[in-house]
């Protein structure tokens, strides 16, 4: 390898680790959900946080189904037009996408107000669902307004509107008025009205950050425009119905819980999936600079490059899943037990489904690979994967409850994650997995085994204590192990900058 190639390996390296620093910082602000949910869990109880999840898992579903991909065809199309200085044809496409969605919104909303009951009784067995859905179905015409605008914002590489109006200002007001509406006694009803008032306030800032950078009277002549909208539509759709089914994918053990166990079993496994969802924000991290890396050097039929940051990314997410994974075993139970004594029951599937989410970061990098080159692939895997979820669920949920439920969510993923290892070997003979990910995972074991024999289960401030332990030990075992030769670049590098800054 020459000394250019070897160059442009290091600027890459470079901007997937700096990369995926800034991605990280903007996941932890999206972490307010996690404070919203303690709060409504100190409020409302088990109960209360099981119905408020399960209805808003039930409209976030519905909600694909409205927008059926026309926020990323906007991403798409109003890109392209904007380019190319056509800002008629810009301003047509999000016109079209956003009259489309929004009289789907109105169609399902509707729908869902007369059915609610019957939805809530006879699939849910829940019969006070039925009035949270009700109230809360007319949320999906303000949230697809939000997801078209902010995604037409997008377009123009405009990233922080959707941070502000969706993990900021949304959550933030659901938070206030579900404070006042409890203390004024309105009891979860005010949980309801506080979350379609958000979606009204996360609409009304979605139209007002849009104006900032475009023209609201060129939108209302856009949304007019008739001719192209199924042209529009078809192509939103292929997409739509992927993240449909994904979305499923993601809730259905949600849903078959909602069906099977209690509403306070449903709470505590949902705020145990909240807890889990935290690694993810790891392989969130890093997949918005991955992927164009991994683009490029598959476009320059690179395959030593490939080879190379597949390697390097699926190292790192394990390292970090790692930490996480390490953190919730040791203080599960501590973490469960901040929303409430009762909610200490979900340790145990809070530590299955965050190995099921640390499998899925790490070998699901090979996702990648399918969805820049054969997404087909990628659309047949996760209807495979809906389907086996749908069948393990139902199977193990009824004889196991909650441990059932994690148990199907770690079945699936691994084999999930097993196909599309397979998959990029047969197809790219490319495979990630290296010595050095073996010590990773040996310095885990040995971590996690060693503090958990000299702290037991230690419970409150203990537990923080234990989590700390098991970091230090994590890293010094890795570094007696031997680091990669790129960790031992990146401290060398750090270390110099470190030192200069302090001459």
């Amino acid at each position: 390898m020459d000394a250019q190639e070897t160059q442009a390996r290091q600027r890459d390296t470079h901007d997937i680790v700096w990369g995926a620093i800034v991605n990280l910082a903007g996941a932890v602000i999206r972490s307010l959900r996690l404070l919203l949910l303690f709060i409504l869990g100190r409020l409302y109880g088990a109960e209360g946080i099981g119905l408020y999840l399960l209805a808003y898992a039930t409209l976030d579903t519905l909600n694909k189904l409205a927008v059926m991909g026309l926020d990323q065809a906007v991403l798409t199309h109003a890109a392209r037009r904007y380019a190319a200085e056509d800002t008629d044809g810009m301003y047509e496409i999000i016109g079209q996408a956003l009259a489309m969605s929004l009289a789907a919104a109105f169609v399902i909303t509707t729908g869902l107000s007369f059915l609610a009951p019957w939805l809530a009784h006879a699939f849910f067995n829940k019969p006070e669902l039925g009035m949270a859905l009700r109230m809360m179905a007319w949320t999906l015409p303000f949230w697809a307004l939000s997801a078209i605008l902010l995604f037409a914002a997008r377009a123009l590489r405009v990233m922080h509107y959707e941070v502000i109006t969706k993990a900021t200002v949304e959550p933030l007001v659901i938070l206030v008025l579900a404070l006042g509406f409890y203390a004024l006694g309105w009891g979860p009803s005010g949980l309801w009205v506080a979350v379609l008032v958000s979606g009204m306030v996360g609409a009304g800032m979605a139209a007002y950050m849009f104006s900032r950078k475009f023209s609201l009277t060129r939108l209302w002549r856009g949304v007019r425009v008739v001719p192209g909208r199924w042209r529009l539509y078809r192509f939103a759709m292929q997409i739509g119905l992927v993240e449909l089914v994904s979305e499923l994918l993601k809730r259905i053990d949600m849903f078959l819980i909602g069906r099977y166990l209690t509403v306070d079993m449903l709470g505590i496994y949902g705020i145990a999936q909240e807890w889990a969802s935290t690694i993810k924000k790891i392989r969130q991290a890093f997949n918005p600079i991955v992927v164009p890396v991994i683009s490029a050097a598959h476009q320059k039929h690179d395959h030593a490059s490939m080879l190379h940051q597949y390697r390097n990314v699926t190292r790192w997410i394990l390292i970090l899943n790692a930490c996480i994974l390490g953190g919730i075993v040791l203080a599960g139970d501590a973490l469960m037990r901040l929303f409430g004594a009762e909610f200490g029951l979900g340790a145990p599937v809070a530590v299955m489904l965050t190995l099921a989410l640390a499998v899925q970061g790490v070998l699901g990098v090979s996702e990648l690979f399918l969805l820049i080159d054969k997404p087909w692939i990628n659309l047949v895997n996760t209807i495979g994967a809906l389907f086996a979820s749908i069948g393990l669920n139902l199977w193990l949920i009824p004889h196991y409850g909650m441990l059932g439920a994690g148990c199907a969510v770690l079945i699936l993923q691994a084999m999930l994650s097993l196909a599309r290892l397979i998959e990029v070997a047969a197809l790219y003979h490319l495979q990630p997995l290296t010595r050095y990910h073996a010590k990773a995972v040996v310095a885990f074991l040995i971590a996690v085994g060693a503090v958990r024999v000299l702290l037991g289960e230690a419970g409150g401030a203990a537990a923080l204590g234990a989590v700390g332990g098991f970091w230090l030990l994590y890293f010094i075992l890795l570094a007696l192990m031997g680091l990669a030769p790129e960790e031992r670049q990146l401290l060398v590098r750090w270390q110099g900058r470190v030192w200069g800054r302090s001459s």
